[in-house]
């Protein structure tokens, strides 16, 4: 006679299953796609090969490092598409700056995908144009979403841990350092630089607006 015990399958987290009821194989995973990939016609520009090897590519994502290792023969295979174009196509994202690829000897490539987000300070023109740019890692997305909410809001990104700001050129210098953002390089000189500006210029007024949130006094 076999006990109930016997008849169960258990799996990782405390889910059980009887044996006895055939199991189900589905794949229920979802990678996210960002608009301004299209709103800005980013996808346009990459082609319709170095988007389906960029979607490929993304799916591999690990949940939680965001690093992919799909060999090329895997990415040809899956979206059709021949060796030289997948090859070059990788060789385009990386030139967009949309993949970052690590190459070892006798290994398969380690890919990690970057998400762009373009941004605008209102009534700055090219001044104020900007990148928000982070590595995707889908455990860390909420993080990164609220992250952006919080820059759009306050124009201040110093203690975001995930996204990084690039291009943003307010009069600012930025510098590169270690992956982070020097917003400003003295800031005595900033502040003499925005109280330099008009009154009715918008970027200090951005500026103030900014200052005055920090201190609690939005008006």
């Amino acid at each position: 006679m076999t006990s109930d015990k016997q008849n169960v399958k258990r799996f990782p987290g405390g889910l059980q299953v009887s044996k006895q009821v055939p199991l189900i194989d589905c794949d229920p995973n979802f990678v996210h796609i960002f608009r301004y990939l299209f709103r800005n016609e980013e996808a346009k520009k990459m082609g319709p090969y170095a988007f389906m090897v960029y979607v490929c590519i993304k799916t591999y994502s690990n949940i939680r490092t965001g690093s992919a290792w799909p060999g090329i023969d895997k990415i040809v295979n899956e979206t059709g598409i021949s060796r030289k174009k997948v090859i070059t196509s990788i060789q385009l994202l990386c030139e967009m700056g949309y993949i970052k690829k690590e190459e070892k000897a006798g290994k398969v490539n380690k890919y990690q995908i970057v998400e762009k987000i373009p941004f605008a300070v209102e009534g700055a023109g090219d001044e104020g144009k900007g990148e928000i740019t982070f590595d995707y890692t889908p455990t860390l997305l909420q993080t990164a979403m609220t992250e952006i909410k919080n820059f759009a809001m306050s124009g201040d990104a110093k203690d975001a841990k995930v996204i990084h700001i690039e291009k943003l050129t307010i009069n600012i210098v930025n510098q590169r350092d270690h992956g982070q953002v020097n917003y400003v390089t003295a800031e005595e000189d900033f502040v003499k630089k925005m109280l330099e500006r008009p009154e009715d210029d918008p970027i200090r007024k951005h500026w103030e607006a900014r200052e005055r949130a920090k201190k609690g006094n939005p008006a």
